[in-house]
């Protein structure tokens, strides 16, 4: 079983470091590459069981309507929440991407 772990733990590593790598390439400079993962890492989490290639526009509008009603939140972080969303969707070329309103976000 830690074999298993070790393994499941090393695939993520490798993603999320394409992922930074691919922010990065998007214009995506320094610390901010580490907020855009705990962004999306806060977006997965919302919906464990639904794989990633899978979500829906639904989802996605669900997520960032429920953000936007955080009183808490300025407007900086759910733009940056947005483009996280978008950069992951971009790269991992989700079929959903094309049909959301980023610019709305």
């Amino acid at each position: 079983m830690n074999n298993n772990k070790s393994k499941m733990d090393s695939a993520a590593t490798r993603f999320w470091d394409q992922y930074i790598e691919f922010v990065q390439k998007q214009g995506i400079k320094g610390i901010a590459c580490r907020w855009y993962v705990k962004r999306v890492v806060q977006y997965t989490q919302t919906y464990p069981d639904q794989k990633l290639l899978a979500h829906t526009l639904k989802l996605v509008t669900r997520f960032l309507e429920d953000e936007s009603r955080n009183t808490k939140l300025k407007d900086w972080p759910l733009i940056q929440t947005a483009d996280a969303i978008q950069k992951l969707f971009v790269m991992i070329n989700v079929p959903c991407l094309d049909k959301a309103d980023w610019a709305h976000w």
